[in-house]
């Protein structure tokens, strides 16, 4: 991607960002798609999923960027989740907040509002922030932060920048995307490959992105975009609507 169309997305992204869009379709309403932004700035949809997905390191400068122009917009909300770093984890179930009160961590998970997601690759919930309890919201989110110890970096299948992982004593696994706070059994998907174990993206994955590798279940067009076989349809395989919208590239 050239300096220019690559200036444009991120720009792209945080209007996005401050519009109170997620990285995913199902969250998102609003006019700044990633196929709309992909389209405006001349690029592939997996290239500007790749730089959204680069923003959920919490020192990428984009975070910078969007406070300081939604401060200056007058768009700070009063009753905005607190932020993470204010929080620090005591220990795999007890986070402690600025006022120094523990909070339990599972009892927290079990009030936010999970919804489920039938994705047939990867099957996991999701709750987005504006439908959960900010406090909730940040005793969870501080767990799947770098300030957790516990916390890890690692790459799923073929995405080409890692995310952040937590694996909880309730058995599941939690990580963030943009606005939505995820979970998912561990054993539902293969396992990840850990960057503090020498990992590294994968740069010929044989598939979309967010399938297995050397899957039999889709197939390249000729613009490069992955869609289900034939075959994969006639036996009953049906992608949800978010893969085919925004995992194309």
């Amino acid at each position: 991607m050239n300096p220019r169309a690559k200036a444009l997305v991120e720009a792209l992204l945080d209007v996005r960002t401050i519009d109170g869009g997620n990285l995913g379709r199902p969250g998102y309403r609003g006019p700044f798609t990633q196929r709309q932004i992909a389209e405006w700035s001349g690029v592939s949809v997996g290239a500007v999923n790749d730089l959204a997905v680069a923003r959920d390191d919490p020192n990428h400068p984009a975070h910078a960027r969007v406070a300081s122009l939604r401060e200056a917009a007058g768009m700070l909300r009063s009753d905005e989740a607190p932020r993470s770093p204010r929080y620090q984890v005591v220990d795999a179930r007890t986070v402690r907040g600025p006022d120094g009160q523990d909070h339990d961590v599972l009892e927290a998970i079990a009030t936010l509002p999970w919804v489920r997601q039938r994705c047939p690759q990867m099957p996991h919930e999701y709750v987005h922030r504006k439908k959960a309890d900010p406090l909730a919201w940040a005793v969870l989110e501080t767990m799947v932060k770098p300030v957790n110890p516990a916390s890890y970096r690692a790459y799923f299948r073929g995405y080409q920048s890692p995310n952040r992982y937590w694996e909880a004593p309730d058995g599941l696994r939690y990580w963030s995307t943009g606005f939505m706070l995820n979970r998912c059994e561990p054993d539902s998907v293969d396992a990840l490959r850990r960057v503090d174990q020498g990992a590294k993206a994968i740069k010929d994955w044989d598939g979309p992105r967010f399938a297995p590798n050397h899957s039999d279940v889709y197939e390249r067009d000729s613009k490069g975009r992955w869609w289900p076989t034939a075959a994969a349809l006639a036996g009953g395989y049906a992608a949800c609507t978010s893969c085919k919208w925004t995992h194309t590239t």
